[in-house]
């Protein structure tokens, strides 16, 4: 290991660099003061939220007032490597940009010193540094995203001596200026686009009952049409499939709804045409639930929510309560125990479910099965045929 050079002296700490083995590493010791131990906490804190995210840097080691990390070459800082950017280059920088700030926005927090010296561009990988100032907005309701204090510099007091940074911020080296983002129409659309790629990038694998399901094509899993954002090309056409389960405004306005296996929220954010006045989807998978907390937040819908969820041990409890209306679309031949699958059903739903199957029950069995829990009225509609190839999933509405 080579000698330590002290590369920066702030108030709240010192940073220092050194080699090892070939690769160059940063030193990060915080003083013993309130500030230097709030800060390291603030730094932890942010490790520990936001570790599987490649925009976070993994600690290499740690104590209580110090911690190691791998440093990137000083000329990839945005602020350095910018001017040497292609327009393309530039587009995907932003676009991660407005990624990693919406991704700090639905956990709840904002970095608060958001400026181009605080992120690298290193092999096409945007990472940001950094977070004594990570703030988590107070009582767990930030403002809308597009108000949020990484965009505007609002709505949280600024930390320290930091300047009020943010992305649009008048200054020569925030991102706006930097990346030459003249508006906010302009980031908007970069965000949109890289949504739309995660949202692809999550679609590429599902839970089964034994492993992992690989679509055939890469592309989202079902359309959605939001008045900010929308998915045109997909696997499932939620428009069509609402339709083949007859449902209307009356159905849903003003009532609750549960998706049960949301995947990433299609089906609640096409069911938002319907006015519900609450919506949570329950998914296995992180990601998916993720990238549905991103599009809830991109389209401002604070009525929307998705939690990570095993159905094979959900329960009412798990809820809180029950559902005015319930989807459970689709995951039927994924649970391994079907019977714990139509408990659940009756035991959240209040008024109205919808239930796709994708085994080969016979449909009589299925209305039986629902009668029998205690469902009222059950209609068999007929089978899908929104996705080409696939019009096998028998499509039911059972009334309470």
């Amino acid at each position: 290991m080579s000698d330590e050079t002290i590369i920066h002296r702030g108030y709240q700490s010192e940073t220092f660099y050194f080699e090892k083995s070939g690769q160059s590493f940063i030193r990060k010791v915080f003083l013993q003061s309130n500030v230097g131990k709030d800060c390291f906490n603030q730094e932890k804190l942010a490790q520990k939220t936001f570790k599987q995210f490649d925009w976070m840097l993994p600690w290499e080691e740690e104590d209580n007032s110090m911690f190691v990390t791998k440093m990137f070459p000083s000329e990839h800082r945005l602020d350095l490597i910018a001017p040497q950017l292609s327009k393309e280059q530039q587009q995907d920088a932003t676009e991660q940009i407005m990624s990693i700030i919406l991704d700090l926005y639905v956990h709840g927090f904002a970095h608060c010193d958001l400026h181009a010296k605080n992120l690298f561009y290193h092999n096409s990988r945007v990472t940001l540094i950094d977070y004594e100032t990570l703030r988590k907005y107070p009582n767990g309701h930030p403002p809308p995203f597009f108000e949020s204090y990484d965009l505007t510099g609002k709505g949280l007091k600024s930390p320290y001596e930091t300047g009020n940074m943010f992305f649009f911020k008048e200054h020569p080296v925030s991102i706006c200026n930097i990346l030459h983002v003249a508006t906010l129409d302009e980031a908007t659309e970069a965000l949109k686009t890289k949504i739309i790629s995660e949202l692809t990038s999550a679609s590429t694998s599902f839970r089964k009952k034994q492993g992992r399901l690989v679509p055939k094509k890469t592309m989202p899993y079902a359309t959605f049409s939001l008045p900010t954002i929308e998915v045109k090309t997909a696997h499932r056409n939620s428009t069509r499939r609402l339709q083949q389960f007859e449902m209307n405004e009356s159905d849903l306005r003003n009532k609750t709804l549960l998706d049960l296996g949301s995947h990433c929220g299609s089906m609640i954010f096409e069911s938002q045409k319907l006015k519900p006045k609450m919506c949570l989807g329950i998914e296995y998978d992180e990601d998916k639930v993720h990238v549905a907390k991103k599009i809830a937040a991109f389209a401002g819908l604070n009525h929307v929510q998705f939690k990570q969820g095993d159905l094979e041990k959900l329960s009412l409890k798990d809820l809180n309560h029950s559902f005015d209306v319930v989807y459970c679309l689709s995951i039927d031949a994924h649970v391994q125990n079907k019977e714990h699958l139509y408990r659940l059903l009756e035991s959240v739903t209040k008024e109205l479910l919808l239930f796709e199957m994708n085994t080969l029950t016979p449909p009589k069995e299925t209305i039986k099965d629902f009668q029998r829990l205690g469902f009222n009225t059950v209609s068999f509609l007929g089978y899908c045929d929104d996705e080409r190839g696939n019009t096998t999933r028998a499509l039911f509405k059972a009334w309470k």
